[in-house]
């Protein structure tokens, strides 16, 4: 391969792309001229909103190596690789790297995915080899043989929450408990000595059999606010005709609460506890309003009576679908920096998570925040207003979905537990949830 370009790979789990991006930045403002790429898949947009746009080559739009060798120049950043499909970009050819790296003077290289997650158990195997020494083969990450350094992401996002949330390939883990030295299980909860000694046991350890180069360990996290928000809105979405149900589910009870107001009561306690930490914490004072879209008079009523601070939308139009109820959300306040929308039949989504999401977002550079469950995207999410007039044009009973997965590159994902995000369509659902009144109530407080 060529060897003139400084190599240095990039692999682990969540917040591998931004730190791509940084380092290349960081080596283009040093006059060098730099590439970023993968061996893998990335994410075929980039963001750069952070970043002096001069710096790169088309706003970091994947171009051909070809492309590349023909437009170098000192101080400029590339982003070259092959796109698979409208969402993703593929390794390019070992000809084109090693063009590559014959021309340019650094190349960094994203090794492995980690499905969004903060923390990843890659796919390497442990054999015995001669002299009964435990060789490594590596399916994961694909690190190129001339690399000059490699770099280990893990996220401190991940801290106080359960292992199995938050870890790619968490399913693997039991087959390599061996490689660690403490005992951990789906429900351990994270700290930052785990993550270290995950990241040493699953990444550097194998690695160093393989490579003789500096191996640095970066921890990323979200910590402070990079938006500038002065006012959130929270839409719940509260109309449906609950077809599936036979009647308004909104109405059923749990344990002496309404449906929806087991969830109101959890959103309004993140709501106030994101205002509280945002002026402790930053000094910044923001807004948040929450909004309930309905159309049940006994809901209403409810609602006047005892939370006199939620602002209430009558949806006449329930027969025009979700879509409706969302866009009557937007245009009541049009003024707001994000809207949050809300399903109101999710009775054990936590305030936590909620809290955590809406305040991870503002801490992160993307202009969209959904919940995942490790298998899908699921409610709620918050858009920037960057999305408002793409909403606006939604219609029938269609969410904000297909919004997010056409744009994929602009979504911070966070994860949890797939008991949170079951929401309750059917009477068979609500059957289930009669066992877990305890449960359920637990999770308000």
């Amino acid at each position: 391969m060529g060897n003139r370009a400084n190599v240095i790979s990039v692999c682990g789990a969540g917040g591998k792309t931004t730190k791509c991006i940084e380092l290349a930045v960081g080596y283009a403002k040093k006059n060098k001229s730099v590439v970023i790429t993968t061996t893998t898949n990335m994410q075929k947009k980039l963001i750069i909103s952070n970043f002096d746009r001069n710096l790169f080559y088309k706003s970091l739009n994947p171009i051909s190596a070809r492309i590349a060798i023909k437009n170098i120049k000192k101080g400029k950043i590339f982003f070259v690789g092959e796109i698979e499909n409208n969402d993703k970009i593929k390794s390019i050819s070992e000809s084109d790297y090693r063009k590559l790296c014959n021309i340019f003077d650094v190349i960094i290289v994203e090794t492995d995915g980690s499905k969004w997650m903060p923390l990843k158990i890659p796919r390497i195997e442990e054999k015995k080899g001669y002299n009964d020494k435990n060789e490594f083969v590596f399916y994961e990450p694909i690190i190129p043989e001339n690399t000059s350094k490699i770099i280990v992401v893990y996220g401190k996002q991940s801290i106080g929450r359960k292992l199995k949330t938050v870890c790619h390939r968490f399913g693997e883990l039991k087959y390599k408990l061996k490689n660690i030295n403490m005992k951990l299980n789906g429900d351990t909860i994270v700290t930052e000595k785990i993550i270290r000694s995950m990241a040493n046991a699953f990444y550097i350890k194998p690695i160093k059999q393989n490579f003789n180069v500096p191996i640095e360990l970066y921890l990323s996290e979200l910590n402070k606010i990079k938006k500038n928000y002065k006012k959130i809105s929270f839409v719940l979405c509260g109309a449906g005709l609950s077809n599936r149900y036979g009647k308004n589910k909104l109405l059923e009870t749990i344990d002496g609460k309404k449906l929806y107001e087991i969830e109101l009561i959890k959103i309004e306690i993140a709501k106030k506890n994101l205002i509280k930490k945002i002026k402790k914490d930053f000094k910044k004072k923001i807004d948040i309003d929450v909004i309930f879209v309905l159309n049940e008079k006994q809901i209403e009523d409810n609602l006047r009576k005892k939370y006199k601070d939620v602002k209430i939308v009558l949806n006449d139009l329930q027969e025009k679908g979700l879509s409706h109820s969302i866009k009557l959300g937007v245009t009541y306040n049009k003024n707001v920096d994000a809207i949050c929308f809300f399903n109101m039949d999710m009775p054990s989504l936590t305030s936590k998570s909620i809290e955590n999401m809406i305040f991870n977002f503002l801490c992160s550079d993307r202009e969209i925040a959904a919940m995942h469950d490790t298998e899908s995207i699921k409610n709620p999410a918050i858009f920037s207003k960057k999305y408002f007039r793409e909403i606006l044009k939604l219609c029938g009973d269609r969410g904000c979905k297909e919004i997010i997965n056409k744009n994929l590159y602009d979504l911070y994902v966070y994860h949890i537990d797939k008991e949170e995000t079951i929401d309750i369509d059917t009477k068979n659902d609500m059957k289930k949830y009669s066992n877990l009144n305890t449960y359920v109530m637990k999770m308000i407080k």
